[in-house]
């Protein structure tokens, strides 16, 4: 009698066992699936926090971008205008970035304050040669800087500005680079 209560026992516990494993395998593939679950949200609230901070940051020139604007300054025929928009401070902010690396680069580079069309759009390039804008407007692009080359039929339409000094811009003779305003961001 006592064997079989104890291979009764024995054999209870064996399926209790047997039944807590299963149970805590199944806890545990829930645990992992839960975590997993965690790990994938938190990449896309990571994701998203970048995009916020990218939408609402300054924009600035790296080192890289400065050192490759240093070396084309010499590609830009006549002086150099940095037109900005005068309300802008973020804009007014890059375009510095601009003046200051034109400058180390032995360019005469001045700031012109302007109303510019089209935010967000890019660096605009403006020299009075065609084959200049589009020699710099690439250097721009490998550089890292999105760019475009201003219309050279229309150089100027619908860009208002004034600038700091006495000797004004001559657009047949110097050359531009059109800083536009960042688009505000958005939050969807």
């Amino acid at each position: 009698m006592s064997a079989a209560v104890t291979a009764i026992c024995v054999l209870a516990m064996w399926q209790a066992g047997t039944i807590l494993s299963a149970d805590s395998d199944a806890r545990i593939a829930q645990a992992n699936a839960s975590a997993e679950n965690s790990k994938n949200e938190a990449a896309k609230a990571n994701l998203r926090t970048e995009q916020i901070k990218a939408s609402v940051s300054w924009r600035s020139l790296t080192k890289e971008q400065f050192e490759a604007i240093k070396s084309m300054s010499s590609s830009f025929i006549g002086r150099i205008w940095i037109v900005c928009g005068g309300s802008d401070p973020e804009c007014q902010y890059y375009g510095d970035g601009f003046l200051r690396a034109f400058r180390a680069g032995g360019a005469d580079a001045n700031f012109m304050f302007g109303m510019q069309p089209n935010p967000d759009q890019g660096v605009i390039i403006h020299t009075p040669d065609t084959q200049k804008n589009i020699q710099i407007t690439e250097l721009m692009r490998s550089s890292g800087i999105t760019s475009f080359i201003l219309n050279p039929s229309e150089p100027f339409e619908g860009i208002t500005g004034r600038y700091i000094g006495s000797n004004p811009p001559n657009p047949t003779s110097d050359s531009f680079v059109i800083i536009p305003s960042k688009k505000p961001p958005t939050f969807e």
